[in-house]
């Protein structure tokens, strides 16, 4: 096996800018999304590099999922790969909205529900998000209130700033201010309900909000920011970012160290925010890149240039 990287899919959006043509080469519209690694119900990443170059996601991960995930993650996945990951652009603010759990997902059919996790790469001055309610409210209240146009002033905001990072568990009320740019990991799932959308047009008509679905699937109080601090020692500066049973995350700023790829570990995923990363074997991965290196890829040794800042994902 070898670091794999699949074709970005970008998603032009209403709320979408231009940030990630500058942070990523993406296409010079309002694009609001970059997507990696999909394998959701309806959507299959490309594999961009290597033997499997041209092969969809979905197709590679069924043929050789032990392989790539290893036989625990793989049964647990059931030949699926399990994250989705992503680079946001929200020139203008996102639609107050639910993401369902496995449960409620599954009895729709959907393979799983939507748990993620946000690191803000960039903020202009002002940006917030909404994460939860400021407190405990009546589903009806909160049904009346997204119809009444109340509903923001029931929510939990937060200034943010780079480097911050929060939990979005699924049945979380959240929404994404406006002049953020975003890393995000969450299930690879594509789900969302919207309660509220500032009652802004598309093409001349309202979004379609998703208010029943979106209260049963609703949920208090999971939200997570993070706050552990970077420990620091011999080049490189690590900090353990929020995770969940699905994933853990870790931030890493070096321009020294090297890491060593051990056989028997869970298979990672990294993101490069800044800076380089060098793989054993004459793999360069530089911003905005987002690899795969398979759990049977071991043995190896990462390099990491000057100023690297990468966010390392296992899969759990």
């Amino acid at each position: 096996m070898y670091p794999i990287k699949v074709k970005p899919i970008f998603k032009d959006m209403i709320w979408g800018g231009k940030a990630l043509k500058d942070f990523m080469s993406a296409p010079d519209s309002r694009i609001g999304e970059a997507w990696f690694f999909a394998s959701t119900d309806s959507v299959s990443s490309v594999i961009a590099n290597g033997k499997f170059k041209g092969q969809k996601l979905t197709d590679t991960v069924k043929k050789y999922g032990d392989e790539l995930l290893g036989p625990e993650v793989n049964k647990k996945y059931k030949g699926r790969f399990p994250l989705l990951f992503k680079f946001i652009d929200s020139a203008h603010k996102l639609s107050v909205q639910i993401h369902p759990d496995d449960k409620i997902a599954r009895k729709k059919g959907l393979n799983c529900g939507k748990t993620e996790m946000w690191f803000i790469i960039g903020a202009q001055k002002g940006g917030v998000i909404q994460l939860g309610l400021k407190k405990h409210y009546s589903k009806d209240k909160i049904k009346s209130a997204a119809l009444n146009g109340d509903l923001p002033e029931m929510l939990r905001e937060y200034r943010v700033k780079p480097g911050d990072c929060f939990l979005i568990p699924a049945g979380t009320v959240h929404a994404i201010g406006g002049g953020l740019l975003i890393f995000e990991v969450q299930q690879n799932a594509d789900i969302t309900y919207r309660l509220f959308d500032w009652g802004r047009l598309d093409k001349g008509k309202p979004r379609q909000l998703h208010l029943n679905e979106a209260l049963m699937s609703f949920k208090y109080g999971l939200e997570k920011k993070g706050n552990d601090k970077f420990k620091s020692g011999r080049g490189m500066s690590v900090r353990k970012l929020p995770g969940c049973c699905y994933f853990n995350t870790t931030e890493v700023k070096t321009s020294k160290k090297l890491l060593y790829l051990e056989k028997g570990r869970r298979p990672l995923v990294a993101a490069v925010i800044a800076g380089e990363m060098r793989v054993e074997g004459g793999y360069v991965f530089k911003r905005g890149d987002i690899v795969f290196l398979p759990y049977s890829y071991c043995n190896y040794i990462i390099k990491f240039g000057k100023g690297a800042h990468i966010i390392f994902t296992e899969v759990k």
